[in-house]
């Protein structure tokens, strides 16, 4: 009697067990779906945690705990389990290798464009060779990939390779639609219209803009119709038919996310009337009508501020200068009206700089920082003017590279690079804090990342052959020096 009780105990505890098993399993992913805040993922971490404890380390759990982490903002935990199921050097699990991909592609790492673009292609690969379900969408993803303006850009005058990138990010594009994946048409169309095949082009763009109307309108998943009406907009823009898809953004519900996309829409309607329309003053009112409304709806729009920067840069004469004023006034009304405390002192300090008066500039973008430090375009200028030397007490003495001002800039412009890698701009601004720093090889590393994806970036070799000659390498030194040169040259020569 005694031992089939035993008998019957074990039965019932190993099928407690199991159940156990799939209860943790379950509540996880439950409470994962449940969870709208970061402190509500501590019961599903528990339960996968307390799965992995159980032996239960499968791929699918760890890298649903990986999630979880990542969620948490708990980095290094999620990019060890990452790591763990899902390798660079062999094939793994493939969810994980498609959420290395999906990080590498947004280059969360800094790495080199070689680097990036090798990273993302092998671990798409990867995925593949370990039987991902849907293959399509894994073939959309390297041709979105290789149509990054980051690859594009690297090969300069490349001419054959760009050809060559655009033909494979086509292919793989069509692979993706042919299996059931149409959402990546536009991107189709992006790349028939960077090979010259308008036509092309133009009937996936239209194809994809019917295609992401009807999702848009059937749909019964909030988030699925958002996503839809944002790629209806977009698809319309492509078609250059820029104020129907900001109507079709409009006709929906006041979301952030539509609010940016029209102000992106906004961006691209003013590169394309600089591109096609005369010079003159018809179609500088135009373009700065288009800015204005863009900011209207987005400003704290980096690519869109940069464009406000070039146009209110004073010109010539005053008469000029008077407009730039003019305008300047105009926006700051039209943001105050929106409660963009931020963007006004940004715009306020961005008049005086123009005007020489750095002080008040300083003082201004100050409170635009305080105000929103988030804001990557007025972090850049805040750190830029802290760090500028001041006439006066450099030609009394050198700058002391341990000033706590150029700490100061330092720390500002650090984020704004590790949230912003790829952007030049703010790349040379830290190059220059580094270079008064005296850090000279941190300085190089930042040019040198300017001069691979932009070779013609203003006064790169300059700056290059000037780093060079301070780490010792003459060289190299001298042959910057050469290049800058030869731009100059040409510039004097066009400007004839």
């Amino acid at each position: 009697m005694s031992i089939a009780v035993l008998v019957v105990v074990s039965k019932r505890y190993a099928l407690s067990n199991q159940e156990l098993e799939a209860r943790y399993l379950d509540r996880a992913q439950t409470s994962f779906k449940a969870a709208k805040e970061p402190p509500d993922y501590s019961m599903p971490m528990v339960c996968y945690e307390r799965l992995a404890t159980m032996g239960q380390d499968r791929p699918e759990n760890l890298f649903e705990m990986a999630v979880g982490y990542q969620k948490l903002r708990d980095w290094p935990k999620a990019y060890k389990l990452m790591s763990q199921i899902a390798p660079d050097n062999k094939v793994g699990y493939h969810k994980a290798h498609v959420w290395w991909a999906i990080f590498h592609m947004k280059n969360h790492g800094s790495l080199s464009p070689d680097k990036q673009r090798e990273m993302v292609e092998k671990h798409l690969n990867y995925a593949i060779e370990a039987k991902v379900p849907d293959a399509g969408y894994i073939y959309g993803l390297l041709g979105q990939h290789y149509l990054s303006p980051v690859h594009l850009v690297q090969l300069g005058d490349n001419e054959a390779e760009k050809a060559r990138l655009l033909k494979f990010a086509e292919e793989k594009l069509k692979l993706a639609i042919n299996k059931d994946h149409p959402e990546f048409r536009l991107k189709l169309a992006q790349a028939l219209a960077m090979q010259k095949m308008k036509r092309e082009a133009e009937i996936e763009a239209t194809t994809a803009a019917i295609y992401f109307r009807d999702r848009a309108e059937k749909s019964t998943d909030p988030n699925e119709a958002k996503d839809a009406r944002i790629f209806w907009a977009e698809s319309l823009a492509f078609l250059e038919k820029h104020q129907e898809g900001i109507n079709v953004l409009r006709a929906g519900p006041d979301l952030p996310e539509y609010r940016e996309t029209i102000a992106k829409i906004y961006l691209t309607w003013s590169v394309m009337v600089e591109q096609n329309e005369k010079k003159g003053n018809e179609r500088d009112e135009k373009l700065w009508s288009l800015l204005e409304r863009g900011l209207s709806y987005d400003p704290a729009n980096p690519m869109l501020l940069m464009r406000v920067m070039q146009y209110v840069t004073p010109k010539d004469g005053e008469d000029s200068a008077a407009k730039t004023d003019e305008r300047l006034e105009h926006l700051r009304k039209v943001l105050a009206s929106r409660g963009a405390d931020a963007m006004v002192h940004f715009l306020m300090g961005l008049g005086y700089f123009n005007k020489g008066d750095m002080a008040n500039a300083q003082t201004h973008w100050e409170l635009a920082y305080k105000s929103n430090t988030r804001m990557p375009t007025i972090a850049n200028n805040l750190a830029y003017i802290i760090a500028l030397d001041d006439p006066k007490d450099i030609a009394k003495k050198p700058r002391d590279p341990n000033d706590p001002k150029l700490t100061r800039a330092l720390e500002i412009i650090q984020n704004v690079v590790a949230n912003f890698p790829d952007e030049f701009a703010f790349r040379e601004t830290r190059a220059q804090v580094f270079m008064k720093q005296q850090k000279w090889k941190d300085a190089l590393t930042d040019f040198e990342y300017i001069q691979r994806g932009f070779p013609t970036y203003p006064s790169i070799h300059r700056n290059l052959a000037l780093v060079y000659e301070r780490v010792g390498d003459r060289n190299m030194a001298a042959e910057h020096r050469k290049r800058q040169q030869e731009i100059d040259e040409r510039a004097k020569t066009q400007s004839k």
